[in-house]
């Protein structure tokens, strides 16, 4: 319903380092490079502690303290924060909605904020109905979020696909998920998934952190990012047919243990980091120790794997011929008055919605009203002396404020 414009994101030597109330700086990203593609899923992997998250915080403009350095360039251009997050959209590893709302009405907020005040009210209404379509949600367009786990609430899988539509619904060309399959079973991780991919087949660039899926899950991605803890870069590039180039290339390291086949290559891969084994074979061989993350990040940078991105890599930091960088008059989407009319509406419905409270408010008021009532009886016969006139004023306060 409404179009974008693809915009490919790259980034060279990112460093970030943070300092500890010690006063020690803690390096968690040393020299990341790579880039994302429109229409292609771009996976952030690594064992816990390797700086997947920090990297996605860095390239979402997530980070507002600790120091960051290298190169982002947006279609080009590089990555300005005024611009950015007009077309960017940051899905939330927490899935946090307002309980008494229903799927459509999230949606229409979110677009009614974040999409330009130029685009008609129809178009709009139309635009929310085609990305219910794309999350999997028609069927529960008027179905309310609800608290988390309670009787007729939505489940965590749709939940999360509801998180996924409200980022969506800003039409964003740059979409970041943290961790989208945490806390999900097999079978909703699956439809999560399959959505994502859905998005990233219109075109959009998908670029998501996810810790040790499935092989199913894993071959949803097309392209990879390896960190190893301590935040080297281990790998980056396609990962091919089942994985097939990132296991190729595994396989060229040094010490490497043998992949067993069938193994999920996402498991095995994280065996090569830590110098374990998880697949139960080998024949009882000791495991392979952990190789540096510095060394690691060395044979890649010297790989022929390297040398085929980097050139990909310039290619993305340069601009088009006749392109030009992003501009737009305003950072807000949507002006002032429509902004206030979007959260009004929600309050009210809100409000509204919350029958129990509404009782309890009512209920409180009465007593209040019946209490003051009978403290304050007769207080006009009192009321021609100063005493009597100061409690009067109370009397009028009291109920004022309640």
């Amino acid at each position: 319903m409404l179009p974008f414009s693809p915009l490919p994101l790259a980034f060279r030597g990112l460093t970030y380092a943070v300092t500890l109330p010690t006063g020690e700086v803690r390096t968690l990203l040393r020299g990341i490079s790579g880039f994302a593609r429109p229409g292609r899923m771009l996976a952030l992997m690594g064992a816990s502690g390797a700086g997947k998250t920090t990297l996605l915080d860095v390239l979402g403009g997530r980070k507002n303290s600790g120091i960051a350095g290298g190169a982002i360039a947006l279609n080009g251009f590089p990555k300005d924060a005024r611009t950015f997050n007009r077309v960017a959209a940051y899905v939330e590893q927490n899935d946090l909605h307002m309980p008494l709302q229903t799927v459509r009405e999230a949606l229409e907020f979110s677009a009614a904020l974040r999409l330009p005040g130029s685009v008609p009210p129809t178009t709009r209404a139309a635009f929310v109905v085609e990305v219910m379509a794309q999350m999997e949600l028609t069927h529960l367009a008027d179905a309310k979020v609800g608290d988390p786990g309670e009787k007729d609430s939505l489940s965590p899988g749709e939940r999360k696909r509801l998180t996924i539509g409200v980022e969506l619904a800003a039409n964003a060309p740059v979409l970041f998920l943290d961790e989208p399959t945490s806390g999900l079973d097999a079978r909703a991780a699956a439809v999560v998934m399959r959505v994502i991919r859905n998005v990233a087949s219109t075109g959009r660039t998908v670029i998501c952190t996810v810790h040790q899926p499935s092989a199913e899950l894993f071959y949803f991605f097309d392209d990879l990012l390896l960190l190893q803890r301590g935040g080297w870069q281990v790998f980056f590039g396609p990962l091919g047919r089942r994985a097939g180039k990132l296991v190729e290339y595994l396989r060229s390291l040094p010490h490497c243990p043998p992949y067993p086949e069938g193994f999920n290559p996402a498991s095995w891969m994280l065996d090569v980091l830590a110098g374990t084994n998880s697949s139960g074979g080998g024949g009882g061989a000791a495991p392979t120790p952990a190789p540096p993350g510095e060394g690691l990040q060395a044979a890649y940078f010297a790989s022929p794997e390297w040398a085929a991105a980097e050139k990909a890599l310039d290619a993305s930091m340069t601009p088009a011929p006749g392109a030009a960088p992003l501009a737009f008059p305003s950072p807000y989407a949507s002006h002032a008055p429509a902004q206030f009319v979007a959260l009004l509406r929600r309050s009210h419905l809100t409000w509204a919605r919350n029958i129990p409270m509404n009782l309890g408010r009512i209920a409180a008021i009465t007593f209040l009203m019946v209490l003051y009532g009978i403290i304050y009886l007769k207080i006009a016969d009192s009321a021609g002396d100063y005493q009597g006139v100061r409690t009067l004023v109370a009397a009028i306060f009291m109920y004022v404020s309640t």
